[in-house]
């Protein structure tokens, strides 16, 4: 992108998955980006962002996000690279300290926390110019936009009018909202280059491709066939899109088997009531097929997901196997606890090297001795202070991403409260600030 203004300021955001995007002020030469990031929206997310199909709203968008910038508004983009992901926007009403909002983010970047990071960045501006609510209509079915305005930990009612709802949401800073941003790395420095990560596996590098697999009509003995030939302990079970239903392990196998030993068995002794999850056993117990068989639904993960985020799924769900699946939730892959094994056996030297040379220096820009760092069984202890407040999250989950990394224990201090600079006590500029227990 080429235009003749001065640089405006910018922010290297990181993003739910590690990687990065730039956020900056939209400019006139902005216009070719900002116009193919709504090109590439589907019908249907253009009529959430628009409510009508009208072709044109899209180009007569782009000509007033890259207008000359005006006293009332303000927009800002996130961009990876020379594309444009996201977009943010407020306008401030003609009379009050109110203002109307608005974002826009591109299909192939959604949950992956761009709308909430342009909306924290479109909050400060605000405060600084005076404004303390915004304001947005929305669709009532457009749930995504919903929960980015909810999941921003400032106040927010609802006001329903038919199809469409309007979100005011007061800018009060409270400390619910001081803590929700306390768990989002706000910024990276600026070394680290849009779309880049820590380097790390992913989900893809260790998943096996060709999957034994069943449908909802495979017949019990079939799955029990399948489980047996292939060696394995448990498949998915799959639509005729390829999309995962469930999954059928030994364990429900075993409980099939257990059912059909004795039929008679249930009405020799009196029992208690049966739970929920009792009455879910007998009917895998009279299940014929892999559909009736299977637990549902399927706990999954996304290829480009890293291998410590598939960790502690099967960790924090119990499994032992993940179905892998694309981003249309179509199965490409299985991995299982085996698979991840390999990943967790790494020494700790070799974990405690990759921190300081990957996550500190060249990805940071930190001084090696910075920051301690001590590893022992795969749990990393990190200790020193930070020059900015802004810099400890943005550690703390690189450092989670390291190959190997069980568990991360901070012990992270810092010099400068730039998050939060009216917290900070007058005349201790030149004083470290230590972090309030808890945070």
């Amino acid at each position: 992108m080429t235009d003749t203004s001065p640089a405006p300021p910018q922010a290297h955001a990181l993003l739910a998955d590690g990687t990065t995007v730039r956020i900056r002020t939209v400019l006139p030469g902005d216009r070719p980006q900002v116009l193919r990031l709504y090109e590439g929206m589907s019908p249907e997310n253009l009529r959430l962002r628009f409510f009508t199909m009208n072709r044109d709203n899209p180009r007569h968008d782009a000509d007033r996000m890259c207008a000359p910038a005006a006293s009332r508004r303000r927009a800002l983009l996130a961009e990876s690279g020379d594309e444009v992901v996201g977009l943010g926007e407020y306008e401030r009403l003609t009379e009050g300290t109110e203002a109307d909002v608005g974002l826009a983010v591109s299909d192939g970047w959604h949950h992956r926390g761009v709308g909430t990071l342009l909306l924290e960045h479109l909050v400060s501006l605000a405060r600084s110019d005076g404004i303390t609510a915004f304001s947005a209509d929305a669709l009532s079915e457009n749930h995504e936009v919903l929960k980015v305005f909810g999941d921003l930990g400032l106040g927010v009612s609802r006001h329903f009018e038919g199809p469409e709802v309007r979100c005011t949401v007061r800018l009060t800073e409270d400390e619910t909202y001081l803590s929700a941003v306390d768990v989002r790395p706000l910024s990276a420095p600026a070394p680290l280059k849009e779309g880049q990560a820590v380097k790390h596996d992913m989900v893809g590098s260790v998943m096996t491709s060709e999957v034994v697999r069943a449908t909802y009509e495979t017949p019990f003995t079939e799955v029990s066939q399948l489980l047996k030939q292939y060696r394995i302990s448990g498949l998915p079970v799959v639509d005729d899109d390829e999309q995962v239903l469930g999954v059928v392990s030994e364990t429900d196998l075993m409980l099939h088997r257990s059912g059909d030993d004795d039929p008679e068995s249930a009405h020799r002794f009196r029992r208690p009531a049966r739970t929920g999850k009792a009455r879910a056993r007998e009917s895998g117990a009279l299940a014929r097929n892999a559909g009736q068989l299977m637990t549902h639904p399927a706990i999954t993960v996304h290829a480009e997901q890293s291998i410590a985020q598939a960790a502690r799924t099967m960790a924090e769900r119990r499994v032992e196997r993940l179905p892998v699946v694309d981003e249309e939730d179509r199965l490409v892959g299985i991995v299982t606890r085996r698979d991840l094994l390999q990943v967790f056996l790494r020494p700790d030297a070799e974990i405690r090297g990759e921190v300081i040379d990957e996550v500190l220096v060249r990805a940071l820009r930190l001084a090696p001795a910075t920051v301690g760092v001590e590893v022992r069984d795969g749990v990393v202890t990190l200790s020193g202070q930070l020059e900015r407040r802004s810099e400890m999250p943005v550690v703390l989950r690189m450092t989670r991403q390291v190959d190997g990394v069980i568990d991360v224990v901070d012990r992270l201090s810092f010099r400068v409260d730039d998050a939060h600079p009216q917290r900070s006590v007058p005349g201790s500029a030149d004083m470290p600030l230590e972090r309030p227990p808890g945070l």
